[in-house]
């Protein structure tokens, strides 16, 4: 089962890194492949399949998240490569559940959530070194050949982004941000400290020139949030004598790297970019230059996509008002016969499901969060990257379901709830 558990991570990993390119990593269907295949194998070498007690409230919203789907489906004129993936994704949530419940209940989900950060934290550093190069390769007016070759006839992107969705792109890196901070925290060793704390300022500079307001906002308040709180920690452990000298000394040194850093970041600053690619910086800089007016900016650029969904919405019948209209939403507001959708789950939801598929896709929403909320205490990082996830899906995404790994984190809350109402019940 540990190896089960391993296999676990890595592939939930694997799908993190796999936000930061177009279509994601195609290795992501041969790892989940092998994760049913080594559950069997699992299951003949014990001798007997276990009893997986699987939490009805997530088997309900598999089921319900389905038949949303595939009734706005039924409705539609095709199957838009939008519902494909979402019913993609569902489908291999309910793949994976079991595996999910068979960890949990032998106690080694510990193993699963240490693979996936290690995996996750090293492999978001590697996808940074690959941003900054396509960066460094923009500004002296050069393209990225194995950019161009994935995402095909798209718009090519911008900043350090992998491919044109830059918000995707600033989530995977700041999921790669959070687990080496994790990392971090746990790493014995002063030497392996500044390494990764190295390596996260590269991640951390990758989500910057992504031109992602969102993962900036994102990645300041966490920022700050851990810093004053690792400053609260400090103080406490002064005033209660249980800090050790050395433990000072690093903390100093740390301190000293980021002054060097953020030095040479100034300097940088003032050196001659007249034989760069200057529109690309100031196409940065003016994204960067919303910032003072983030909220309205934000909403002024995504209120002609609500409008247009909740106008399509009015237009509709009694029974589209209660149970959809199906997903020709997606054609009726595309550019240039791209598939447009109102960036906001919600809004989409009643196009598609109707008031029925808001409410659910708003219980899912609040669910989701208050059971990562009960669990800030056990799993404080996957319940910190939950949030992470709902504030990008909540502006970006046409379903709820649109986030591969969105959908595994909720399972696998649930999945956890429900295995410590139990053991509270057996106590």
């Amino acid at each position: 089962m540990k190896y089960l558990a391993d296999l676990s991570g890595v592939t939930m990993a694997v799908i993190v890194l796999g936000l930061c390119v177009p279509y994601g990593v195609p290795l992501v269907s041969v790892l989940l492949l092998s994760q049913m295949t080594l559950t069997v194998l699992v299951f003949l070498t014990i001798g007997k399949i276990p009893k997986l007690l699987v939490p009805a409230e997530l088997l309900l919203i598999i089921l319900l998240a389905l038949l949303f789907h595939v009734w706005g489906s039924y409705l539609s004129r095709t199957l838009y490569g939008e519902v494909r993936g979402d019913i993609s994704n569902i489908l291999s949530v309910a793949l994976v559940t079991p595996i999910f419940i068979a960890i949990v209940q032998s106690n080694h989900f510990s193993r699963l959530r240490n693979t996936f950060v290690s995996y996750c934290g090293w492999g978001g550093f590697l996808a940074a070194l690959l941003c900054l190069y396509k960066f460094k390769l923009l500004l002296n007016g050069e393209k990225f050949w194995w950019v161009e070759l994935w995402i095909g006839n798209r718009p090519y992107p911008w900043g350090t982004s992998l491919q044109p969705d830059y918000n995707m792109c600033a989530l995977g890196l700041t999921i790669g941000f959070l687990c080496l901070v994790k990392l971090f925290l746990d790493c014995p060793r002063i030497f392996g400290k500044m390494l990764i704390f190295c390596s996260a300022l590269i991640v951390f500079s990758s989500v910057v020139l992504t031109g992602s307001r969102r993962g900036l906002v994102v990645l300041l308040v966490l920022t700050l949030t851990g810093f004053f709180y690792g400053l609260y920690k400090l103080m406490s452990g002064f005033i209660l004598q249980k800090i050790h000298p050395r433990s000072f000394r690093g903390f100093v040194a740390i301190s000293m790297v980021v002054l060097i850093i953020f030095s040479i970041f100034l300097m940088w600053k003032g050196l001659n970019i007249a034989d760069m690619q200057v529109h690309e910086v100031t196409r940065l800089t003016a994204r960067f230059d919303t910032m003072k007016r983030f909220a309205g900016t934000l909403m002024a650029s995504r209120s002609g996509y609500l409008e247009r969904g909740l106008e399509i919405f009015q237009r509709g019948n009694l029974l589209s008002l209660l149970f959809g209209g199906g997903f020709d939403y997606l054609s009726a507001m595309s550019v240039e016969s791209k598939e447009v959708y109102p960036h906001n789950p919600l809004i989409s939801a009643l196009l598609y499901g109707g008031i029925f598929g808001f409410i659910f896709t708003l219980y899912v929403l609040v669910r989701g969060l208050l059971v990562w909320i009960s669990l800030l205490g056990q799993e404080r990082l996957l319940a910190v990257i939950f949030v992470v996830f709902n504030v990008f899906s909540f502006i970006s995404s046409n379903s709820y379901f649109s986030v591969r790994f969105g959908c595994f984190i909720l399972a696998i809350g649930l999945v956890l709830i429900h295995d410590k109402r139990l053991q509270g019940m057996q106590r």
